[in-house]
C-alpha cells in the first residue's frame, strides 16, 4: 500500500525543518505502508496541482497543515476544489473548539470559527490537544485524510485517531526492520562490503529494502523484510543480519539509535572504568559528547581544552624541550598529553588530540591531520594518526569520534 503525504507551508519551502515528515513516514513504515512525500506553498492552485497529480498515484492522501484560523490556511479550500464539494459549517466541529477553549478557562477567538467549516461529507476526527479539527473525506474511493501541522497535534490524533483506522484497511502484513551503526569505514567500503548479500537479497522471494546513509565518520545501514509468512520474514531478518556483521566485524559499533558515545558509556560502566580527556584541535568535543549522557559522572572524571603549548606545559608537565622538538602536534606530544592527563585525573583511562583542523596548514602540518591518544594504567600509551577531510567543525567532529572509537576497541579487546 502507498501513501502520498502533502506537507502545506510556505514555511517548509524556506528551510523549516519539518519534524511532521519525520514522524509520519516512521510511523507508516512501521505499518507496512511506503510514502511518497510532497511538500507545497500555502498557494490554493499549487496545492490543487498537488492533488492532481498524487491523487493517481497513492491508496490514500494525508496533508499536512493548513487547518488553522489564518488567512494563509487554505487546505480545506483546496480539497473542496479538488473533490468538487462545498465547504460547510460543521456544528460537531464548533462545539468541539468551543469546548477546547472552555476548558482551558479561555473566551473562544472569533477568528477560530473559520476551523469548524468543513469539507461537506467529511467525517470529523477528535483533536485531544488543539482545537483545528482533523477530518476524512472519501472521494473516488480513495481517503484523503487532512491532518494539523503542529506536531503535539499531529503525533496525538495519529496515535488516537488514525492509527486504530488505517490498522483495520490495511492488509496485515509481517515487516521487520533494523538499522547497524557502523565507524572506520567510508560509506563506498561499506557498500562494497555487504555489495553481495544485497544482490543475492533481491532473489529472496520477500520484499527486502536497503539503505545506508553516511554522516561524518559514521555510516548507518537500514533494512527491513516484509511478506505473509511471519517465519519467513524473521529468519530471513536473522539471516541478513549476520551476513552483515560476518561482513563488516568490529566496525559494528551498535544498532538502531545507539550512539558511539553511548556505546562507549555503557562499556565503561560495565568495566567499572574511568576517563578524562585532555583536548586540543578537538577544543572540549569529546567532553562535550560524553556529557551530553545522562550518567556520565559515573564513568567521566575529568575534562581539559590545553590548546597552547604553554597551557599543555602547565598543566600536563609536557616539557617545553619535547615540544619545540617534535612539534605540538606529534605523535610523542599527544602521548605525552594522554599520559599527563592520567597522571592529572587519576583515571584508568585518558585521551587526548592535538592537530589541524584548519582552514589551510599549521607550522608546516597539513589540514586535517591529527594524532589521538589513549593512556590507561600499566599500559604503554596507544597513539594512531589521522588525516581527516572538511570543513573545521568537520574536522573536529571526525576527530572526536575517531578517539571514542579508539577507546570503544580498547573496552572490547579488538
Amino acid at each position: 500500500m502507498k501513501a502520498a503525504l502533502i506537507f502545506i507551508g510556505s514555511e517548509l519551502l524556506r528551510g523549516k525543518q519539518n519534524k511532521d515528515a519525520d514522524y509520519l513516514g516512521e510511523a507508516l513504515d512501521d505499518l507496512g505502508v511506503r510514502s511518497e512525500y510532497f511538500t507545497v506553498s500555502d498557494d490554493e492552485k499549487e496545492i490543487n496541482d498537488i492533488f492532481q497529480f498524487a491523487f493517481p498515484r497513492a491508496d490514500f492522501i494525508i496533508t499536512v497543515g493548513g487547518l488553522g484560523p489564518t488567512f494563509d490556511d487554505r487546505t480545506i479550500e483546496a480539497v473542496c476544489t479538488f473533490t468538487g464539494r462545498r465547504k460547510v459549517l460543521s456544528v460537531e466541529a464548533l462545539r468541539s473548539i468551543a469546548d477546547y477553549f472552555i476548558n482551558r478557562g479561555h473566551e473562544m477567538p472569533k477568528t477560530t470559527e473559520r476551523c469548524a467549516y468543513v469539507v461537506s461529507g467529511a467525517k470529523i476526527l477528535k483533536n485531544p490537544v488543539g482545537f483545528a479539527p482533523p477530518q476524512i473525506v472519501v472521494f473516488k474511493k480513495t481517503d484523503i485524510i487532512m491532518l494539523p501541522g503542529p506536531p503535539a497535534e499531529l503525533k496525538a490524533v495519529f496515535q488516537s485517531q488514525l492509527l486504530p483506522l488505517l490498522s483495520k484497511k490495511i492488509k496485515p502484513v509481517f515487516f521487520r526492520k533494523k538499522k547497524l551503526c557502523i565507524t572506520g569505514l567510508s560509506e563506498s567500503e561499506v557498500d562494497e562490503r555487504i555489495k553481495s548479500v544485497v544482490d543475492v537479497e533481491k532473489y529472496s522471494g520477500l520484499l527486502v529494502d536497503f539503505t545506508v546513509l553516511a554522516h561524518l565518520s559514521l555510516v548507518e545501514i537500514d533494512f527491513r523484510v516484509k511478506g505473509d509468512n511471519e517465519v519467513l520474514v524473521e529468519d530471513r531478518m536473522r539471516h541478513i543480519e549476520k551476513e552483515f556483521r560476518d561482513a563488516l566485524g568490529v566496525y559494528i559499533y551498535g544498532e538502531e539509535k545507539s550512539t558511539l558515545v553511548s556505546v562507549c558509556g555503557r562499556l565503561l560502566s560495565h568495566r567499572r572504568r574511568t576517563l578524562s580527556v585532555a583536548e586540543s584541535c578537538t577544543g572540549g568535543e569529546i567532553a562535550n559528547m560524553i556529557t551530553d549522557v545522562k550518567g556520565a559522572s559515573a564513568y567521566f572524571d575529568a575534562g581539559a581544552v590545553l590548546y597552547t603549548e604553554r597551557e599543555k606545559c602547565v598543566l600536563l608537565g609536557i616539557p617545553n624541550d619535547a615540544i619545540k622538538k617534535e612539534g605540538a602536534v606529534s605523535s610523542k606530544v599527544a602521548a605525552m598529553m594522554a599520559e599527563g592527563m592520567l597522571k592529572l585525573s587519576d583515571s584508568y583511562y585518558a585521551l587526548s588530540t592535538t592537530g589541524v583542523a584548519g582552514p589551510g596548514s599549521s607550522g608546516g602540518v597539513a589540514e586535517g591531520t591529527v594524532f589521538i591518544a589513549l593512556a590507561q594504567r600499566g599500559v604503554e600509551t596507544f597513539v594512531k594518526e589521522f588525516h581527516f577531510f572538511g570543513g573545521r567543525l568537520e574536522i573536529k567532529k571526525k576527530a572526536s569520534l575517531a578517539a571514542l572509537d579508539m577507546l570503544r576497541r580498547n573496552l572490547l579487546g579488538i
